[in-house]
């Protein structure tokens, strides 16, 4: 089972990690909204606990943002607000359980494996942008002319993109997301990828354009 924690906190990813770890569960970490949501849309997560105070976007709108663009992933929301408003907005904006700080960790763990047990709906297995839609599970693209197959990797580039339409997205996170934290792939592989769904897009007579950003990284620009 993965989990994804996105926690800005060193000593509580810390602690969450371990926690997950000592029961067997796989963990990636984020620490701050705009990554966890990109983490969240490129999916394949059986859960996700989110803080709700972070940097940059905070976890309610991570939240937010994530369900509706289709995300179904059981997510806790974690936070130190417990008045009954702030719950009610957490479950409002999709969380499927609420946990205020401190928590136990006996509590954390069993809200987490109630969630495990729920049964969940077949994931989203197309994303859409603009002219096209790249179907997941086959790597299926179809544009205005026709349709293409991708390789896994290539099909991976191009979700994170479709996913985050019009945003810049820098090579540490392009690496990050498509290839691990864990890789050893240099920044130039992304140059190679790139060109190659360039190939794709042009393939299925997209206007779609996936264009640099000099100095930081890439963008898919979407009308």
């Amino acid at each position: 089972m993965r989990i994804l924690i996105v926690e800005d906190n060193p000593s509580q990813l810390e602690l969450l990690r371990s926690l997950l770890a000592a029961q067997g569960f796989d963990t990636e970490e984020c620490t701050d909204g705009a990554e966890g949501l990109c983490a969240l849309e490129l999916g394949g997560y059986d859960l996700a606990i989110l803080d709700r105070m972070l940097p940059g976007m905070d976890g309610v709108e991570v939240l937010r943002q994530y369900r509706s663009r289709g995300g179904n992933a059981p997510v806790i929301l974690l936070t130190a607000l417990s008045a009954v408003g702030d719950r009610v907005t957490g479950l409002d904006a999709g969380a499927d359980d609420y946990l205020a700080k401190p928590f136990a960790p006996e509590e954390l763990l069993a809200r987490v494996r109630a969630l495990l047990r729920r049964p969940t709906t077949m994931q989203t297995q197309a994303v859409s942008a603009g002219d096209i839609k790249l179907h997941t599970d086959d790597g299926r693209l179809v544009g205005p002319a026709g349709e293409c197959g991708l390789s896994a990797r290539e099909a991976k580039l191009l979700k994170l993109f479709l996913s985050n339409p019009n945003l810049a997205l820098s090579r540490e996170t392009i690496l990050l997301r498509v290839w691990g934290m864990d890789s050893e792939v240099e920044e130039r592989n992304i140059d190679n990828f790139v060109y190659l769904v360039r190939r794709r897009l042009k393939n299925v007579g997209s206007g779609l354009r996936l264009n640099a950003v000099r100095g930081f990284g890439y963008r898919l620009e979407v009308e």
